[in-house]
């Protein structure tokens, strides 16, 4: 598990635990909140997308134009970009 300790603002610590699960379709990340001597834990799932399941989507909805791109400047999407842009018109 990949694991980041962040100070906050505030003074109080948050270690955040995170490792890929079912073949890079999900994260499970754990949060950990040390704040004035308690601890307090929250588990997270997020489901991961790629690029073509973000684009099959609005298609299935009924939405003609769908593109792709990895930043709102327009910028084509590679294995090193950030974020994933659709932008779908009906």
């Amino acid at each position: 598990m990949e694991r980041d300790w962040t100070r906050l603002d505030d003074g109080s610590m948050l270690l955040e635990g995170r490792r890929i699960v079912e073949s890079w379709s999900a994260i499970e990340s754990r949060w950990t909140l040390i704040s004035a001597g308690q601890t307090r834990e929250s588990m997270y799932r997020l489901r991961l997308y790629t690029a073509t399941e973000m684009s099959l989507m609005p298609r299935e909805a009924g939405v003609s134009t769908v593109n792709v791109c990895g930043s709102l400047e327009g910028i084509g999407d590679d294995q090193d970009t950030r974020r994933l842009v659709v932008v779908a018109e009906r």
